[in-house]
């Protein structure tokens, strides 16, 4: 009888283990996603920066003549 409550209680650990999975598995695309997102706001501000500070020096080149 300890046998079978054994195995139904490993049965359940066994699925509430690949339900918790699942939720990680989801979690984790999610922050990928999220990185991705971060990665091309990061891109962005960079060529804006970029360009900011070419204009930046522009002006100066042209404030010295």
């Amino acid at each position: 009888m300890e046998k079978i409550e054994s195995g139904k209680l490993m049965q359940l650990r066994v699925e509430r283990a690949k339900s918790l999975i699942g939720l990680l598995r989801d979690e984790i695309d999610e922050l990928k996603r999220r990185l991705n997102l971060v990665e091309v706001h990061n891109e962005e501000l960079q060529q804006l920066f970029d360009k900011l500070s070419a204009d930046q020096e522009a002006l100066e080149k042209a404030i010295e003549t």
